[in-house]
């Protein structure tokens, strides 16, 4: 059994929806973004791997991912703290062997007390998984932790269902 939620924005100059696809044991299958009848955007989840307009964009493993960029795959290892928030993302990009600081440092996040990422100097912030390990989305300015059953609105501390 497959549910289907959406979400959906409408304006003076656009209507925007967000078409969401769960199975009945609540693992996300499918996140879709419409701009009118335009797709912007198809997210296919499948057990770890990620496919981004069905091309091939990470794989999840417990010690990070491999991120795909133009069909060729980079290693990339978390850091995370002891609630299990994703803090620092490094990966070897010269390919020596060694990882060597700042240089190889992909991005650097801080939260707040319930999930609001902190703005700052340091090195990126455009993760899509970070706080607790969940989902970020922000694609209709929504600006929420996307959990496995529910949503959270970092802002407030406050979860939507």
């Amino acid at each position: 059994m497959v549910r289907s939620c959406k979400l959906r924005t409408t304006g003076v100059r656009h209507h925007n929806t967000r078409n969401i696809i769960i199975s009945a044991g609540g693992s996300l299958l499918r996140k879709q973004h419409k701009s009118g009848s335009t797709v912007v955007m198809t997210r296919d989840y499948i057990g770890g791997i990620e496919y981004v307009d069905d091309t091939l964009d990470a794989i999840y493993h417990s010690e990070g991912r491999i991120k795909y960029i133009d069909e060729a795959g980079r290693y990339e290892y978390y850091i995370r703290d002891h609630l299990g928030n994703i803090r620092l993302t490094y990966s070897d990009l010269n390919a020596n062997g060694l990882i060597t600081t700042p240089d190889e440092i992909v991005e650097e996040m801080h939260y707040y007390a319930y999930g609001m990422m902190m703005e700052g100097s340091w090195m990126g912030s455009s993760g899509q998984y970070g706080y607790n390990g969940i989902e970020y989305e922000n694609f209709l300015d929504l600006e929420m932790n996307l959990a496995t059953y529910r949503g959270l609105d970092p802002t407030l501390g406050r979860w939507w269902q």
